[in-house]
């Protein structure tokens, strides 16, 4: 991995480590709110769903599915990431 990926990696674990329990739920709940959201025009919900036909995926739900999964992480899930991928850096 490249030298700035590493310090990229690095100020964003810095970040979130410092951040309190309280404003990590924040964001948790900001980016769920923001992956449920009904898409604006059906051009973009007809591409999603032809994303998961053309990928032979065929998970229509794929939105709800990742929003429990998020709303279920906790920061220390975070902070470990951080932790393997500095390894690589």
């Amino acid at each position: 991995m490249c030298p700035i990926m590493g310090k990229i990696i690095h100020c964003l674990q810095g970040y979130i480590a410092d951040m309190v329990p309280e404003e990590f739920e924040k964001h948790k709940e900001a980016l769920a709110a923001q992956r449920l959201e009904r898409p604006k025009k059906l051009s973009a919900l007809s591409a999603r769903f032809w994303s998961e036909i053309t990928t032979q995926q065929y998970n229509f739900d794929r939105t709800n599915i990742e929003v429990a999964h998020l709303r279920g992480l906790q920061k220390e899930d975070i902070l470990a990431f951080f932790r393997v991928m500095n390894r690589y850096c």
